[in-house]
């Protein structure tokens, strides 16, 4: 056998810093990565609503302006749980569904659940001790409970908790098409200005799409009104020649639709920062209260309501065609979140950028030592020849 290797080597780390400023409550860190053809998806809902029979609850909760007045912010609200499920044993429960390609494998599942109240009391309601457990259940079996690997307990901005599970088991078990409810997460009721929420992050692999470096990081930034936080990137290689397309996610809580002046900007080419919108965020109100993929509402979630009073969970696909966000063969960049009159918590950022990967090219020949036409106990030599180079995927 005679083998020819030309062999170029990329490692793809993706790693996540934080400057070290008042408003960085737990510090960014990877939680998952991988670097496979496929894609990063959520599957998400509120936890809290207004009251449907209250006098303009509906026209808030239905809302698809991208700003609006009070009105549409849980400012205006007395806020209780979301129930959806039937079922008389729960007190809360919010649904989505999961709705991958066909051929897709889920690589990598954590939820996330989280819930602030800007009041502050000191003493504790029923239910907060189990702030770190929640009920959940795949289509239309039992619940089963949960408890958090992870609870972040924080005052800086307003009291709030953000819990996380590892449930990969549980979703490569449901398949691709499934549908997840979550029930009993706890949250502050009764006043207005409260907010909660539940994300559920899938990694999956797919052939058929694009090699991409897929990134989980986590902690916890708490913006305030005239600050910013940067979360730099490193370590990827985007292609080196042709189109660098990428996938921005971000889960929030208190993101007010009533309230412009909030930024969600990305800087991977020089030292410009570009707003990152889309649809339903303008440049000036990236953390609106919205569910949505590329600026378009998710449309499996039940309740499925436009204006979550509270709570985002979105992936922004930028358009990158003149390169203003990343450029070819990039190797960092950074994240920002900012506000001018709102307070912003940001749990969770996602991202999905296309790499600079090994391609490995094989050509084999067959030479018949006897001559002739191939017979019964002939001797074949076979001969492989490889050649592992890099290639740029668009």
């Amino acid at each position: 056998m005679k083998v020819r290797i030309i062999l170029l080597g990329v490692v793809v780390v993706l790693t996540i810093q934080n400057h070290i400023i008042s408003q960085i409550v737990n510090p960014f860190a990877i939680r998952y990565q991988t670097n496979q053809k496929g894609s990063i998806t959520f599957v998400t809902n509120t936890a809290l609503t207004c009251n449907p029979s209250t006098n303009g609850c509906n026209t808030a909760t239905g809302s698809t302006a991208n700003s609006g007045g009070q009105t549409l912010s849980n400012n205006n609200w007395t806020m209780q749980y979301v129930d959806i499920d039937g079922d008389n044993s729960t007190i809360m429960s919010s649904s989505d569904s999961l709705n991958l390609p066909n051929c897709s494998e889920i690589t990598w599942a954590g939820l996330y659940w989280c819930a602030s109240n800007t009041n502050g009391a000191s003493s504790q309601p029923a239910g907060y001790a189990n702030r770190s457990q929640v009920k959940f259940k795949v289509n239309n079996s039992a619940y089963q409970t949960l408890t958090a690997d992870q609870t972040i307990n924080s005052t800086t901005g307003y009291q709030s908790y953000f819990c996380f599970k590892n449930v990969t088991s549980i979703v490569q078990g449901a398949g691709i098409k499934a549908r997840f409810t979550l029930a009993d997460m706890f949250c502050w009721t009764g006043v207005s200005n409260l907010a909660g929420g539940w994300t559920m992050v899938v990694v999956y692999k797919n052939t058929t799409m694009t090699d991409r470096n897929l990134t989980v990081f986590d902690g916890l930034a708490v913006v305030s009104t005239g600050n910013t936080v940067t979360v730099p990137i490193n370590g990827f290689v985007t292609p080196l020649s042709g189109p660098v397309n990428f996938e921005l996610g971000v889960v929030s809580l208190d993101g007010d639709r009533g309230s412009t002046g909030d930024q969600l900007s990305f800087n991977g080419v020089g030292n410009t920062y570009v707003n990152v919108n889309d649809a339903m965020h303008a440049n000036s109100n990236s953390f609106n209260s919205t569910i949505c993929y590329n600026g378009v509402i998710t449309p499996f979630r039940l309740p499925n309501v436009n204006n979550t009073l509270g709570y985002d969970a979105n992936i922004f696909v930028p358009n990158n065609n003149t390169f203003n966000f990343l450029g070819n063969a990039a190797t960092n960049a950074n994240i920002r979140v900012g506000t001018n009159s709102d307070i912003i918590m940001t749990r969770l950022i996602t991202s999905a950028i296309d790499i600079y990967q090994p391609d490995l090219r094989a050509t084999l020949s067959i030479n018949d030592l006897n001559g002739g036409q191939v017979m019964a106990n002939d001797i074949l030599e076979y001969t492989i020849k490889c050649e592992y180079r890099i290639r740029h995927i668009h």
